[in-house]
This record gives C-alpha cells, sequence and structure tokens, in this order.
C-alpha cells in the first residue's frame, strides 16, 4: 500500500505534469543534435575510447546534475518540522528537470547505436518507448498492443501506428513522473536518509534510462550492455561537473 507521502507526491508529480504539458512536450520532440555533437566531439577527441566507455563519459553530465538535484531535496529533510514538506515539494518541483535529463542520456545511447533521431516523431516514438521501459510496471500505462520493445520494431511500425504512439507521450510521461517520485521518497525523510540518499534516487532515473536505452537501440541482443554502477555514481557525483 503506499505511503501518506507517496501519494502526496505522486498527486503533486502527476498535476505538475499535467499544468506544464507544453514544456512536457517540448522536452519530447526537441532535436537531438546537442547529444549527437557531444558524441562526435568526444569520438574524435578520444578516438581509443570504446562505445561504452564514451557513453560513460558523456552520461557523467545528466547524471552529475540529476543527483546533485535529488541532493538537495534531501537535504532539505534535514530541517526539522516543516523538512519533510519542503523536500517532498522539491522532489515534486523537479521532476521536469530530471526528465530533460533522462532524454538527454536516451539520446546519446540512440547516437552510439547509430540510431537517427532526427525524424521528429520517430524521435518522439523512441524517447517514449525508453521512458515506459524505464518505468516500473506498477505505474506503467497500458497499451495494446504493446509499445515496441526496440528500434526495430519501432522502424517497422506504420506511420499511422507511430502517430498514435507518439499521442499517447502524455500519459507516459506523468506515468513515469509518479513512478519517479516514488523513488525519491527516501529523500524526503527528515533525519534519515538525507542528501547522499536522495543524490542516489535521482541518479537511479538516468541509470535505469540508460539501462532500458541499451536494450531498445542494441541492433544485437548479445551486444555488450553499458552498465552504470556505484562507482561511476561516486566518481561523477563528486567529482567533475
Amino acid at each position: 500500500m503506499a505511503s501518506s507521502n507517496e501519494l502526496q507526491v505522486a498527486g503533486q508529480v502527476q498535476r505538475l505534469i499535467q499544468h506544464n504539458l507544453s514544456e512536457v512536450r517540448a522536452l519530447m520532440a526537441k532535436p537531438a543534435d546537442g547529444a549527437r555533437q557531444r558524441y562526435v566531439e568526444l569520438e574524435q577527441k578520444k578516438p581509443l575510447l570504446s562505445r561504452p566507455q564514451l557513453v560513460k563519459q558523456l552520461i557523467a553530465k545528466p547524471a552529475n546534475r540529476s543527483a546533485r538535484l535529488g541532493g538537495a531535496a534531501g537535504g532539505i529533510g534535514f530541517i526539522p518540522g516543516i523538512g519533510t514538506g519542503l523536500s517532498v515539494a522539491a522532489v515534486a518541483a523537479s521532476t521536469l528537470k530530471l526528465l530533460a535529463f533522462c532524454i538527454e542520456s536516451i539520446d546519446l545511447v540512440a547516437h552510439s547505436h547509430h540510431f537517427d533521431m532526427s525524424d521528429e516523431e520517430l524521435r518522439q516514438g523512441a524517447r517514449l518507448c525508453v521512458l515506459h521501459l524505464s518505468t516500473p510496471e506498477r505505474w506503467r500505462v497500458s497499451f495494446a498492443p504493446e509499445l515496441p520493445v526496440s528500434a526495430e520494431k519501432l522502424l517497422q511500425l506504420p506511420t499511422e501506428g507511430l502517430v498514435r504512439l507518439v499521442d499517447s507521450s502524455d500519459d507516459v510521461a506523468i506515468r513515469w513522473g509518479v513512478a519517479v517520485a516514488s523513488w525519491r521518497l527516501s529523500a524526503a525523510a527528515p533525519f534519515g536518509i538525507g542528501a547522499f540518499a536522495g543524490a542516489w534516487t535521482s541518479y537511479a532515473p538516468v541509470r535505469l534510462s540508460v539501462r532500458s536505452a541499451e536494450q531498445f537501440f542494441a541492433p544485437h541482443p548479445g551486444e555488450a550492455m553499458i552498465e552504470l554502477n556505484e562507482e561511476d555514481f561516486l566518481d561523477r557525483t563528486l567529482g567533475e561537473e
């Protein structure tokens, strides 16, 4: 059964996303040129790095930012009396920023697998599928038929199927936001887990987005997957910008 804090955050996040649907839609539709450019520049600068090494270095920026976002919310939880309420509000308010960091991570993985993100509807469809895959089943939107589980299957959709898929982006984003908020409730416990746990629970959605994007975009099921671990988290959260 959901706790009162979880229900409070879920309600706040759902209202926040519904109130800012234009911003959510802009995030889902925005060009992926920035991620592509960053990947190409690093690849040219460090040609000896493998694909997983390139992606891990590039993921550091959105992962580090999301961790600091959560650390701030978790730190607020130490304020006696009002800490939990302020942290719950901070968790809800930072959800859109966290969505932007996850989308950036998805784009980087997509480009590393040479998936063309230039078409707007295809780009939105790919991001939506990965966000759906990274959402726990408890919170997922039910689809009939099921959403594509790979880039290959996405490319096989007829035009009308892709349009229907993109039209469902609002619901997927809302469910993803509610799920992420529930993960981050540890950041809202006063005198509890605190800032470090807040950082970790905000890093976790980026980590899961990378894992789901790897599964979605990899052309071969047996291909080595990028898996961010605790050492990656510590190195990048406490280190580089």
